[in-house]
């Protein structure tokens, strides 16, 4: 599916307030504050069981923690920065200039991850638009947002939303912003509040509940025969 920036801010939905887990990125290394320009350590959004993990903080909300849910960084260089993007403080973002920042959600066998919601902003007091945002599932088609503004003077609202309402759900989803567009600017694109959740992967009916099903339409057929030999 691919969207215009209008449609995509229109999906700005307080997915996001839903619950879930949502990465702060209030550190960038166990039990260290964000600082400008620190990289961002890979553990961080691994496993979440609780809202105090390994050294880092989370928000945790309704639908739960996330134990079955891993979060590598793809990126060459992902970093974190405290303020200056738009209203939004401690946010990610990609310090080798055009380069794309790519985060990929990697659910355990049997479960799945759903992505809900994550914010953008830009460096510093200053709208930017970036050529897309995708969202690529394990299997099927990616979800992508083209032209996208991301907000960042403080003229109102200094952020940008994107939210994907009950979720987009897969066994591993890659996000993907190109900002490569911006070239020397890449870099001022942050990302923050990234939202998602996990539920377990719906099976197949059991075979002992489609066994009388089975055993009926076969007693059926042994019926017809029956009667026509009668016949």
């Amino acid at each position: 599916m691919i969207f215009r920036a209008a449609l995509a801010l229109g999906l700005a939905l307080a997915a996001g307030g839903a619950g879930a887990t949502t990465l702060t990125f209030d550190q960038s290394a166990p039990n260290t504050p964000a600082s400008d320009f620190a990289q961002l350590s890979q553990a961080y959004g691994d496993n979440v069981a609780s809202t105090s993990q390994g050294g880092f903080t989370y928000a945790i909300g309704a639908e739960g923690a996330t134990p079955d849910v891993t979060l590598s960084y793809l990126s060459a260089d992902i970093s974190t920065w405290t303020t200056g993007y738009g209203d939004l403080t401690n946010i990610i973002f990609e310090d080798v200039d055009g380069t794309d920042l790519v985060l990929q959600l990697l659910a355990a066998p049997g479960w799945e991850v759903g992505l809900l919601s994550f914010d953008l902003s830009s460096y510093f007091q200053t709208d930017r638009t970036i050529a897309t945002v995708r969202v690529s599932p394990a299997s099927g088609p990616d979800t992508v947002f083209t032209d996208v503004l991301v907000q960042g003077a403080l003229d109102g609202t200094a952020h940008t939303t994107l939210g994907f309402g009950a979720g987009l759900f897969s066994t591993a989803l890659t996000l993907t912003l190109d900002v490569s567009g911006l070239g020397g600017a890449s870099d001022d694109i942050g990302l923050d509040n990234l939202t998602f959740m996990q539920r377990a992967v719906e099976t197949a009916v059991p075979l002992p509940a489609a066994a009388p099903l089975l055993a009926a339409a076969l007693g059926g057929l042994a019926l017809a025969a029956r009667r026509r030999r009668a016949g």
